[in-house]
C-alpha cells in the first residue's frame, strides 16, 4: 500500500492569558471539546512520560488511540504521537501557545500517515476538525 503524510495546522487568537490558554490546551479534557470525543491521561507509564488515551466515534462504533507525550515545554508546546506500529493511521499532534497582544495564539497541528488514495479526504477532514476544535477552545478560554 502506498502511503502519504498529511499535515494540517490551524491557529487562532484566544482572549485569555497565555498561562490560562496553556492550562486548557495541554489538559486531556480539551480533547473532549470535540463532539463525541473523550480523553484521559495515564501518568508516567513509560520512560518517556505519560500516555493520553483518546476515544472517538469511528464508523458505526468507537475508535481509540493511545498517544504518548513525546515532548513538553510547560506553558509553550506539547507533542504527542500515537503508539501504533502500523504506518497507516499513525498520528502526531503538536499543541502550542504563544503570547499575543490580544491574549494568546493557540496552534494545533496534526500529522497523520494515510493511504495515498485517501490523502485529500484526510486533509479536508482535519482542516474542518481542527477549525472546530480551535473554536471550542477559544469559547472555553
Amino acid at each position: 500500500m502506498w502511503e502519504s503524510t498529511v499535515e494540517v495546522t490551524r491557529k487562532a487568537v484566544v482572549q485569555a492569558a497565555p498561562e490560562h490558554a496553556w492550562s486548557l490546551v495541554s489538559d486531556s479534557a480539551a480533547w473532549s471539546l470535540r463532539p463525541g470525543h473523550f480523553a484521559f491521561d495515564v501518568p508516567q507509564v513509560t520512560e518517556a512520560g505519560r500516555l493520553r488515551c483518546w476515544f472517538a466515534p469511528f464508523g458505526n462504533g468507537l475508535g481509540c488511540s493511545v498517544q504518548e507525550v513525546r515532548e513538553e515545554v510547560p506553558g509553550q508546546v506539547m507533542s504527542l504521537r500515537s503508539r501504533g506500529t502500523q504506518p497507516a493511521g499513525r498520528q502526531a499532534f503538536t499543541l502550542s501557545v504563544q503570547p499575543h497582544d490580544r491574549g494568546a495564539m493557540v496552534w494545533l497541528t496534526v500529522t497523520v500517515t494515510v493511504p495515498r488514495e485517501d490523502k485529500a479526504d484526510h486533509q479536508a477532514f482535519w482542516r474542518k476538525e481542527l477549525k472546530g476544535w480551535l473554536g471550542a477552545l477559544a469559547e472555553v478560554a
